[in-house]
């Protein structure tokens, strides 16, 4: 007499015959309650949020305290990439300033801060000054082509021997008595030697 084995039987059959194989085999069990896989904590990046300004507003860069000779704003006039960038105008001796807490950064490591600029009126007097931790970055108002981009790059050393700090990246525009006004678009930082 033939004994009818059904599909689901046949399956139950096939999986322990496979799984008793595979056991002898070594191969590797999969996971259980009992073996579960260790998940490690992915090492955070430290990044700059909001590069490019293509946010509605400057958020979560903060432009400093207000001043009645001068602002900060979103623009979508020249921008370097994409649709917006940030404006820093200047009517006269005064200084504004744009600044991002950046988090995760390495104490004792270097960083390099990479923006494009652009000038945006005449005026040859007054400077950008960049700084990430530690001595600023400087570059005259006259270093800045008028009515086009270019890239600025520097590298800021983080003050420390070990572990993970914050600090501000800050962009200050210093204007003479006739005013200043610059386009700032695309800022990145990488950390170098890595």
């Amino acid at each position: 007499m033939l004994r009818r084995v059904t599909n689901m039987q046949s399956r139950k059959i096939g999986i322990r015959k496979a799984a008793h194989k595979h056991k002898n085999k070594g191969a590797i069990v999969p996971p259980s309650r009992i073996n579960k896989p260790l998940l490690l904590a992915q090492p955070t990046q430290t990044t700059i949020r909001n590069p490019g300004f293509e946010n509605r507003t400057l958020s979560p860069w903060n432009p400093g305290p207000p001043s009645p000779f001068g602002q900060i704003f979103v623009t979508t006039v020249t921008p370097h990439s994409g649709l917006q960038a940030a404006r820093m105008l200047c009517v006269e001796n005064t200084v504004m300033t744009l600044k991002q807490k950046i988090s995760n950064l390495k104490r004792g490591r270097s960083y390099q801060v990479s923006m494009w600029l652009r000038r945006n009126v005449v005026s040859t007097l007054g400077q950008v000054r960049v700084r990430l931790g530690g001595s600023p970055a400087i570059y005259g108002i006259n270093a800045i082509p008028m009515n086009t981009y270019k890239q600025f790059i520097d590298a800021f050393q983080i003050p420390g021997d070990r572990g993970a700090t914050s600090f501000d990246l800050e962009i200050f525009l210093f204007s003479s008595t006739i005013g200043t006004d610059i386009t700032v678009d695309d800022v990145s930082i990488t950390l170098l030697g890595s």
